[in-house]
């Protein structure tokens, strides 16, 4: 086989084209080739000879418009060659491939030609001798072709390139999310242990009960909107997982009501509950049901005026359990209500009562209920008139024990005393956190970075260890780590107490030698008891 090409004839007086526009030639003789590149010239064309079939490959791979092939320089291996070559082409391209044959009836002896190479390039035969204008109308028509796939490859471009700058923007999202709960989480660690010891010494006068429960009302909050942000961001990346277990539907709505409750008092709003009497059993995530519940009471709460009405209501029946929040509160416009669960969605207000929270507790409480295989529907008559927010949940039919919810067994009793480290690079939280567990009769110690942990270690020889993950010279990873590593580390308990609490987070310190992962601000109560519970 004798592959002849033709290079461009020079000429200072033409500026070079664009690769992508060139026309490869290959033909069997030198007369040949150069009346095809000549042609191609004249007609304001660019063609590059090609003088083997690696050539032919560099230039089809690196960048070429189209190639004009003679039948007779394509033997079978070849064919082969040249059919391997285009199968490497990228998806938006069809490259376009002129075969010029001598055979009497081109599209039955280019049967095998075409069977090689229809899958892999867009193939068009000549029967020669080819007219000069035959010749250009086909080229001229490959050319057409060939621009529009670049513009398809362009399209494909750009929207890689979109698609890799949402994901990027995505992922700074989630990490300023994730640094933002953080760095709130701390301060709110301090503030919330404060509060605690303060309420062991406040005297039972009314004023002073009632400032406190607005702190502690205030600080739930603000735990509640971090909690949110972080949740929805798990959500619209499908990192949430339920943990589902057998609940029963009425206590999931007590404990709603118990969160609630002080704040719908505090707002001067009257509540009227409406509970069957029978046992509603669900499978369900009892922790992610609770805050559907919680963020629909709070709701009405908010936009009730003092003397409202908020009533929750529940119901079963078949297979489907009925929850409906209705208020006497400002209502909703009927245009509003289609987006009222979309993200960020606010509401109009008055200027008497402007717009307050993140517009995500509705949007949050949708995804949860759907998670849950359930809906949820929203109803205004129009503004001052009150809103309705319905749920439909499935019902758990088949029998089973009912498992027990957190905090049925009572409380657990008084904690015996234990040697605590608490470990902390923020000096307010070792401070307060320190006075809690002492004021419970527990022995403590405090260290404000790893390597001084692990010397407080050494010497103090805690039961449990209360471990920040994000300290200067060794994080709490490492330092667990060490910890587990030396003779009776594995007999302590190590608890990340820290403001990361992402699932990654949590992946991670149980990887580290964790044995349980806390997400500051942690009540007093909640600690104590686990402190009690441990063997």
């Amino acid at each position: 086989m004798t592959w002849m090409a033709i290079t461009r004839m020079p000429n200072s007086a033409t500026v070079a084209p664009e690769p992508e526009r060139q026309v490869l030639v290959a033909a069997p003789t030198g007369r040949d080739a150069e009346v095809i590149c000549r042609l191609l010239q004249e007609a304001g064309l660019s063609a590059r000879r090609c003088d083997s079939a690696e050539a032919l490959r560099r230039h089809i791979e690196q960048a070429a418009a189209l190639a004009i092939i003679t039948e007779e320089v394509l033997d079978l291996p070849a064919q082969r060659y040249l059919a391997e070559t285009l199968a490497r082409q990228p998806e938006w391209s069809d490259f376009p491939l002129i075969v010029m044959t001598l055979r009497s009836d081109p599209l039955h002896q280019g049967r095998q030609l075409l069977e090689t190479l229809q899958d892999r390039a867009h193939t068009v035969l000549l029967q020669r001798p080819v007219g000069k204008l035959t010749l250009l109308s086909s080229v001229r028509a490959a050319l057409q072709s060939r621009l529009r796939q670049y513009q398809v490859r362009d399209e494909l471009r750009q929207r890689r390139h979109a698609e890799a700058q949402l994901r990027e923007a995505d992922r700074r999202k989630d990490e300023f999310l994730a640094t933002l709960a953080h760095e709130l989480r701390n301060p709110l660690a301090p503030i919330r242990y404060a509060f605690d010891i303060l309420k062991l010494g406040l005297p039972p006068d009314p004023g002073t009960h009632e400032a406190g429960e607005m702190i502690e009302r205030q600080l739930r909050h603000m735990v509640r909107l971090i909690d949110d942000l972080l949740d929805v961001s798990r959500i619209t990346r499908g990192k949430l997982q339920l943990r589902r277990e057998r609940v029963e539907l009425t206590e999931i709505l007590q404990q709603a009501l118990a969160a609630c409750r002080s704040g719908i008092e505090a707002a001067g709003q009257r509540l009227r509950v409406t509970l069957p009497p029978g046992p509603i059993p669900m499978d369900a995530d009892p922790v992610r049901l609770t805050q559907v519940f919680v963020n629909l009471l709070n709701n009405a709460c908010k936009y009730t005026g003092s003397g409202g009405d908020i009533e929750l209501r529940c119901e079963a029946g078949g297979d489907t359990a009925t929850v409906q929040v209705r208020d006497t509160g400002i209502g909703i416009a009927h245009e509003q209500l289609s987006r009222l669960f979309e993200m960020f969605a606010q509401i109009d207000t008055t200027p008497e009562r402007p717009q307050s929270g993140l517009g995500i507790g509705l949007a949050l409480a949708r995804s949860l209920v759907m998670m849950h295989d359930g809906d949820i529907q929203a109803h205004s008559d129009g503004p001052g008139r009150g809103s309705e927010f319905t749920v439909r949940l499935p019902v758990q039919t088949t029998t089973a024990t009912a498992a027990t919810t957190p905090g049925a067994a009572g409380d657990a009793g008084n904690p015996s005393t234990r040697r605590v480290l608490v470990v902390d690079d923020n000096p307010d939280i070792v401070l307060s956190l320190g006075m809690i567990l002492r004021l419970h009769g527990h022995e403590v110690a405090s260290a404000h970075d790893g390597l001084e942990a692990l010397a407080v270690a050494e010497q103090f020889s805690p039961q449990v260890i209360l471990l920040d993950l994000g300290m200067p010279k060794l994080d709490g990873y490492a330092t667990c780590q060490r910890l587990r590593e030396r003779p009776g580390g594995r007999d302590v308990v190590i608890i990340a107490l820290t403001g990361w609490g992402q699932d990654d987070d949590r992946r991670k310190t149980r990887k580290a030698g964790f044995d349980d992962h806390l997400v500051k601000p942690v009540e007093a109560a909640t600690l104590l008891r686990l402190l009690a519970t441990l063997e």
